[in-house]
C-alpha cells in the first residue's frame, strides 16, 4: 500500500544508488494523492501502477476477475 510514499521514496533513492537503471513500484492500494504522486516522479520512481481496489490515476490491474474466480473456486458449489 502506498499512502503518501516515503517510505517508498527512501527505497527508490537507495536503488538509484546503488545503481539501479530506474525504478517503477507496482501495489495493491494506492492512497497517494496527486502532489505525492508528483514527488515520487520527482524522486526517481518513473511510474506507479496499482489494483483498481481505490480509484484513482495509478489503476492498471482489475481485481474482480480474480475476486470472482478465488470465491467461485471457494464457494461454487453453495452458488
Amino acid at each position: 500500500m502506498i499512502s503518501t510514499g516515503g517510505t517508498l521514496l527512501h527505497s527508490a533513492a537507495q536503488l538509484l544508488a546503488a545503481g539501479a537503471t530506474g525504478v517503477e513500484a507496482v501495489t495493491a492500494h494506492c492512497l497517494a494523492s496527486h502532489d505525492d504522486l508528483a514527488r515520487l516522479k520527482a524522486g526517481g520512481i518513473e511510474r506507479v501502477r496499482a489494483t483498481d481496489t481505490v480509484a484513482g490515476p495509478t489503476v492498471a490491474a482489475a481485481m474482480a476477475p480474480a475476486l470472482a474466480e478465488a470465491i467461485r473456486g471457494t464457494w461454487g458449489a453453495y452458488l
